[in-house]
């Protein structure tokens, strides 16, 4: 049975494709009018463009407006709050850790800070920032695709963003061997609080 060919008005990156960068700018800008992450995520991905520090600078600021507002966040907006923080982790792990893995770190930190301040102001009965906070957390520990400079800071850092001990930034003791770096978890944090 042959194959029907694709409609050509269907969205798809082929079809958008032949409209050409001019078209799909002036449609892009069109429509982040009235869609303020839209217009967010057009604004990092110009930045990064621009380069990695640049980059860093539009997701540090982002992120500071976030831990700054107090207002609410109602359920209708939660969504949308939630996409957003997705879009500026994802931009932080895709596309500054491979470029600048100390900026990707340091506001990957800055953006699992915000956990404790939005968990005040926004209405999440059903645990929808939370899971979006623990998903992210692979990003920090996943062995697929870690952050260059992670492996180094592996135990204090896990310490230090979980609260039990020490504040970054900090140094680093030297690499250890050890197979089974979670256990003795208290002995490490005492320790760890003594530097």
């Amino acid at each position: 049975m042959a194959r029907r060919p694709t409609a050509p008005t269907r969205l798809n990156a082929a079809n958008l494709t032949r409209l050409g960068a001019p078209r799909l700018a002036e449609l892009l800008a069109e429509a982040s009018v009235g869609d303020a992450n839209l217009k967010r995520r057009l604004r990092l991905e110009l930045a990064a463009e621009a380069g990695p520090d640049r980059l860093a600078a539009e997701i540090d600021k982002r992120i500071a407006a976030l831990a700054a507002a107090r207002v609410r966040v109602s359920w209708r907006k939660r969504g949308e709050l939630i996409r957003d923080l997705e879009a500026h982790r994802r931009m932080i792990v895709d596309r500054l850790a491979p470029a600048d893995a100390r900026a990707a770190f340091a506001s990957l930190l800055a953006w699992f800070d915000l956990f404790r301040g939005l968990t005040a102001r926004v209405q999440d009965p059903r645990g929808e920032l939370v899971f979006a906070f623990e998903d992210a957390g692979w990003d920090v520990t996943e062995k697929r695709r870690p952050l260059r400079m992670l492996g180094h800071y592996a135990l204090p850092l896990w310490l230090a963003i979980r609260g039990v001990a020490g504040e970054l930034p900090f140094q680093a003791p030297p690499a250890e061997a050890s197979d089974n770096w979670a256990t003795g978890m208290a002995a490490d944090a005492k320790a760890f609080r003594k530097r």
